[in-house]
């Protein structure tokens, strides 16, 4: 980041979340995420993602990855609701 300028030398793009709070809220800036140089890992999971081991342990996954919320990045946590959190806490 340029301090004087206060712009940043990366390329960021800001990642929109529905907030669903109370009736009066909408889609806010949940974060920004850099759109390069590309990641080193993978940042979001994906059905064709989940195990293809046996065809009974993928219908397994793919059944219950369907009931995940899964939004993206820095979204967060629901109430009655398991939430994907990829790539997660471990660091890097």
């Amino acid at each position: 980041m340029k301090r004087r300028e206060a712009v940043s030398t990366m390329a960021l793009a800001a990642l929109t979340a529905a907030f669903k709070w109370s009736p009066a809220d909408t889609k806010r800036v949940a974060g920004l995420v850099k759109t390069a140089p590309a990641p080193f890992a993978r940042q979001v999971l994906t059905e064709d993602m989940l195990t293809t081991r046996t065809l009974e342990a993928h219908q397994w996954a793919l059944e219950h990855f369907r009931k995940f919320r899964n939004s993206g990045q820095f979204v967060p946590f629901s109430v009655g609701q398991d939430t994907v959190v990829f790539p997660g806490f471990d660091g890097g």
